[in-house]
């Protein structure tokens, strides 16, 4: 079964999200774009990145050269569960120190759980912390490309994405939310079972969130689903497969 994608951090201590005028305006509002947040943790020292699901290591770029900004592409190793639906998810991390790279090698799968990097100072920036942005995908090229307003912005095999579309928050593990920025974060839900409501004829299974989205499957009357994750009026049921929330009943109809 595909894992939930939740949140990287035990605090939350979102310094500047995606709008912030200090420096990130020139990532979200450029041609292309993307959504980057600053992440400071506890802010009582430098707290650790985890890998909430298998991520892969798909470049490393920076290590050891003070003008460039430690930098590491990352990707998950199958698809997961995001907010919206199955995705592969690939995302760029920048600022930890040479350290936490030390023997780092692309290719490594950092296994679930496990710790990444620490808040850092590599680069030009004013105080500890970690820079990242995600999207759905794989990774692409050369993981990033220069916009129209002189920043270096993700890319990938799908689209960027603003984090609370693509990261849960497990109350279970980040315990503390210090700093949000606003950002209002779905909690990770647990899987429910449910039917198709009783109807004359086949309900209709979508490959997104969507009237106007693919028709990929009907479905008869009382037939029992698993729903991951709603978005709106609509329910996951699988790897691109929504049925709309009105069809869907708790208790099987006789």
């Amino acid at each position: 079964m595909a894992e939930y994608l939740t949140y990287p951090f035990k605090t939350m201590g979102i310094s500047q999200d995606h709008n912030g005028s200090y420096s990130h305006t020139k990532y979200s509002e450029g041609k292309p774009s993307d959504y980057p947040v600053d992440e400071t943790g506890a802010d009582r020292g430098s707290d650790w990145m985890y890998a909430s699901v298998d991520l892969k290591v798909m470049k490393i770029y920076g290590r050891g050269i003070p003008e460039k900004p430690n930098t590491v592409w990352l990707q998950t190793t199958k698809k997961v569960i995001t907010p919206i639906g199955f995705h592969f998810v690939c995302g760029r991390v920048t600022h930890m120190s040479d350290g936490d790279l030390k023997g780092l090698k692309v290719g490594h799968v950092f296994r679930a759980k496990s710790k990444m990097f620490r808040e850092g100072t590599d680069g030009n920036v004013t105080g500890r912390h970690l820079h990242m942005t995600w999207g759905t995908g794989k990774f692409k090229d050369s993981g990033w490309i220069k916009n129209n307003r002189g920043a270096f912005v993700l890319t990938t095999t799908g689209s960027n994405r603003k984090l609370e579309k693509l990261f849960f928050m497990d109350p279970n593990f980040t315990t503390r939310i210090r700093m949000s920025q606003g950002l209002k974060f779905k909690k990770k839900p647990t899987v429910r079972t449910m039917y198709v409501k009783k109807r004359r004829v086949k309900t209709k299974v979508r490959a997104s969130y969507s009237v106007s989205s693919k028709v990929v499957g009907r479905l008869k009357s009382g037939t029992k689903v698993k729903v991951y994750v709603t978005y709106g009026n609509w329910c996951c049921v699988g790897d691109g497969r929504w049925i709309h929330k009105k069809y869907l009943r708790n208790i099987k109809e006789i």
